[in-house]
């Protein structure tokens, strides 16, 4: 919303600059604040971790629970994969079927955020223990799939304010949920754990992102990359249904389990993303 409003701003005020400027103020500012961030992160990110001396590398993984972290992965794909085909279809579909300006794209981008934030501060906050979240994958996934299915069914800028509002807090919700589940079973091997995380949501938004933009006027196929994702969704409903159960269980097992096998669970805290 600020780069909208700053991109807007330069051509009022300074209209010598033309489009070059209106670009080149947005894009400062953001060099400016990701300057400020690396600056913080150099004081406040610890450098190194301390090891204990316990064993190094992923725990043993029991033979019920080889499908588990995969499982995750797999589920982490398909948010990812709705984001990107949601992000794409919402610009495309605002300015070329609903004629939004510039100012109502960036409101539905801000309130996208926001909602994330706010969902994220509600789950993640010191009175829901992040262990109880798991309960909400599910749900959270059906969310998602009826908002994205409803996308390109919202007529009105106000219809689109609500499918958007449901599909971020669904979204919100379900990265850093999955993000922590998988970091807690990653033992010794978080790093590894996460880069596959990692690897897993930056190919479902590539998806995501292609799907939504080659798919989006198919005159043969209408809708089509909000069908997919809308699909995707739901199959990820399905496979997260016994994902509470086998987490508990899963976590019973560890902590039975001797220090040598099984190294203990790490401390952490789920970023938003």
């Amino acid at each position: 919303m600020l780069g909208v409003f700053l991109s807007r701003g330069v051509k009022v005020l300074f209209p010598a600059l033309g489009g070059i400027g209106a670009l080149t103020i947005p894009l400062i500012g953001t060099a400016v604040l990701a300057s400020v961030a690396a600056l913080a992160a150099t004081r406040t990110v610890p450098k190194a971790i301390t090891s204990n001396g316990r064993s190094k590398g992923e725990p043993v993984a029991l033979e019920s629970d080889k499908w588990l972290v995969p499982r995750l992965l797999a589920l982490a794909f398909v948010v990812s994969a709705g984001v990107g085909v949601f992000e794409v279809g919402l610009a495309l579909r605002g300015k070329e079927q609903l004629g939004l300006t510039q100012y109502q794209i960036a409101t539905m981008f801000t309130e996208c955020s926001l909602v994330m934030l706010i969902v994220q501060s509600l789950v993640f906050s010191p009175w829901i223990r992040p262990e109880t979240a798991r309960w909400l994958i599910a749900p959270a996934f059906a969310i998602l799939a009826g908002g994205i299915f409803l996308v390109p069914h919202a007529s009105t800028f106000t219809l689109m304010l609500a499918v958007i509002g449901a599909v971020a807090a669904s979204a919100g919700i379900l990265s850093p949920i999955l993000t922590f589940w998988i970091s807690s079973k990653a033992g010794r091997a978080q790093g590894a754990r996460l880069g596959k995380q990692t690897a897993a949501a930056s190919l479902g938004a590539a998806f995501g992102s292609a799907a939504g933009g080659l798919l989006f006027d198919v005159s043969w196929l209408p809708d089509a990359s909000f069908a997919i994702a809308a699909a995707l969704s739901v199959a990820a409903v399905l496979l997260s249904l016994r994902l509470p159960k086998l987490l508990v269980a899963h976590e019973a097992t560890q902590k039975t389990e001797p220090p040598s096998v099984n190294a203990p669970r790490p401390r952490h805290s789920p970023v938003p993303g």
